[in-house]
C-alpha cells in the first residue's frame, strides 16, 4: 500500500537538496517514481534541471536509460535532457563501435554492431 503523501513530502524535500544529489541519485530518483507509479512533475523538473549542467556524458549507461525510462513512464517531456541522453547514448554507442572496429575477425554480435555504428556515423 502506497502513501502518496508521504511520497510526495520525499519528493518535496527532495528538491531542496537536489543541488547535493550526484548521478545515480538523480537517476535513482526519477526511476523510483516513476517505478512506483507517482508522477512529481516538481520534482521531474528538478532531476532534469540538476542533470543538464552535469551534462548527461557524466551519466553510466544504466544511469542514462533509467532516466529516460523515467521521464516517459510518467510521460514528463523534458526535450533538452532527452536530447542530452541521446547525444551522450549515441556518443557511448560511437565509442563502443570504434574500440571494436579494430578486430581482425568480429563475431556476429560484434559485427552487427559494427555495422549499425557505420549506419550511425
Amino acid at each position: 500500500l502506497l502513501d502518496r503523501e508521504m511520497l510526495h513530502s520525499i519528493a518535496n524535500e527532495a528538491i531542496t537538496t537536489i543541488s547535493e544529489a550526484m548521478t545515480k541519485d538523480l537517476a535513482s530518483m526519477a526511476w523510483a517514481f516513476a517505478r512506483l507509479a507517482v508522477p512529481n512533475p516538481k520534482l521531474m523538473d528538478a532531476i532534469a534541471a540538476q542533470s543538464l549542467p552535469i551534462s548527461c556524458s557524466s551519466f553510466d549507461a544504466e544511469d542514462l536509460a533509467n532516466t529516460a525510462w523515467a521521464f516517459a513512464k510518467v510521460t514528463v517531456r523534458n526535450k533538452p535532457l532527452l536530447e542530452s541522453i541521446s547525444k551522450a547514448a549515441n556518443s557511448r554507442w560511437r565509442a563502443c563501435c570504434q574500440d571494436l572496429s579494430h578486430l581482425p575477425s568480429l563475431p556476429p554480435t560484434r559485427h552487427r554492431c559494427n555495422r549499425i555504428c557505420c549506419k550511425i556515423h
